[in-house]
């Protein structure tokens, strides 16, 4: 009985969806076809052909399954530095069977392709207030998106912004404390009351954004606060 696996070649650009089925070019006698292995690791079957398995290769990650089917996610690492027409290739060999204890193996070439990309833009914010009003923003309102629609505020003045929607992360300013999320919103507590018609200046000369996709960029946030007869604590 015989089983035959033939060598794999597919080509994607860096932003397309990359998936396909390693067995769909393969064939054996008995018309049974699974993936045992894929770059000499075992593919999980115990679930059945929906079972996947994560496996890393040189540039991002494999999710394979019994079926031959997969999907490819490229790194943030590697996105980084893909320039235009740059092609990363990724080489794995793989092992089939037909249930019955026939084998072979196959050779699969991923070419990625890489492609103009529309990065994201952090512009410059400044904001002025009077002591006493509310004192927030957001820091992302002005900024350009890339390809994809999506920004996130990571870092405010070297302090790692907590990822999860719903947190607050607080920086300490020269004058008080921000208090920012990932959305790019923030809100600011002064330490200290100002005198009246004085000014103070909270600069925060880096703030990094990212549209998630490895791609970054940093802009500076001004904070223009000008004292008033405003006593904080005091009531009416």
């Amino acid at each position: 009985m015989a089983i035959h696996a033939t060598d794999d070649t597919a080509t994607f650009l860096e932003t397309d969806v990359i998936s396909g089925n390693l067995l769909s070019n393969d064939t054996s006698d008995n018309g049974h076809l699974f993936l045992r292995a894929f770059d000499q690791q075992s593919v999980g079957a115990k679930q059945g052909n929906s079972q996947v398995t994560e496996i890393q290769g040189d540039y991002g990650t494999f999710f394979v399954k019994p079926d031959g089917s997969y999907t490819y996610v490229l790194s943030d690492a590697a996105k980084v530095n893909f320039t235009n027409g740059e092609l990363l290739q990724e080489k794995v060999s793989y092992k089939i069977s037909d249930g019955s204890g026939h084998t072979d193996f196959g050779l699969f070439t991923l070419n990625i392709q890489g492609v103009t990309q529309v990065k994201p833009i952090a512009v410059d914010d400044h904001y002025s207030f009077n002591e006493g009003s509310a004192i927030s923003g957001n820091a992302l309102d002005n900024d350009i998106p890339g390809d994809n629609g999506h920004l996130f505020l990571r870092q405010f003045a070297g302090t790692t912004v907590n990822g999860n929607p719903s947190a607050t992360t607080d920086v300490a300013g020269t004058y008080g404390t921000f208090h920012v999320k990932a959305d790019g919103s923030f809100t600011y507590d002064l330490a200290a009351d100002i005198a009246s018609g004085d000014h103070v200046t909270e600069t925060i000369q880096y703030y990094k954004i990212s549209d998630g996709e490895g791609h970054t960029d940093v802009g500076v946030l001004t904070l223009n606060i000008t004292g008033t007869d405003f006593v904080s604590g005091a009531s009416v």
